[in-house]
């Protein structure tokens, strides 16, 4: 466990901070094995698989990426309105990434402190779209988080 203040709460207090906001649109700062290199991220939460098992999640990234087929497919969000960020931001909606949801809920209960908010509805309504229309992103995939 880390030295958070977070993680000094009794679990059980934990556990439930935990349910309440391991929801869409929830933003967290967690490891990313998945990036090149592996380095710590922050990421948004965006869908369930049907059995929960997993999660599917969208980085956020400074940087918007020189590639004209995925640029149309970032999300810009501006620090000023987010507390989550502290530098204007785009949310990749190019590439979902999976996240084994056990591993997932233990990291966030081990320590709380990775939750950093959430975006607003209207944000997150607007990212699915955007993921929904991606062609960078499998069918299949899409229908696995109910983005059809």
């Amino acid at each position: 466990m880390s030295g958070t203040i977070g993680s000094r709460f009794p679990e059980k207090h934990r556990k439930n901070f935990c349910n309440r906001h391991l929801i869409p649109g929830s933003v967290f700062r967690l490891f990313a094995p998945e990036t090149t290199p592996p380095k710590i991220k922050r990421f948004i939460l965006l869908a369930f698989d049907e059995k929960a098992e997993s999660a599917a999640i969208l980085f956020i990234n400074t940087e918007i990426p020189r590639n004209p087929y995925i640029r149309p497919l970032q999300f810009p969000i501006k620090a000023c309105d987010k507390s989550f960020i502290s530098h204007d931001s785009f949310i990749d909606c190019s590439h979902l990434y999976e996240r084994n949801l056990a591993s997932f809920k233990t990291a966030f209960i081990d320590d709380p402190g990775v939750y950093l908010g959430a975006l607003s509805t209207q944000d997150l309504k607007a990212i699915r779209a955007l993921v929904q229309n991606a062609k960078t992103v499998s069918p299949a995939l899409k229908r696995k988080y109910g983005l059809p």
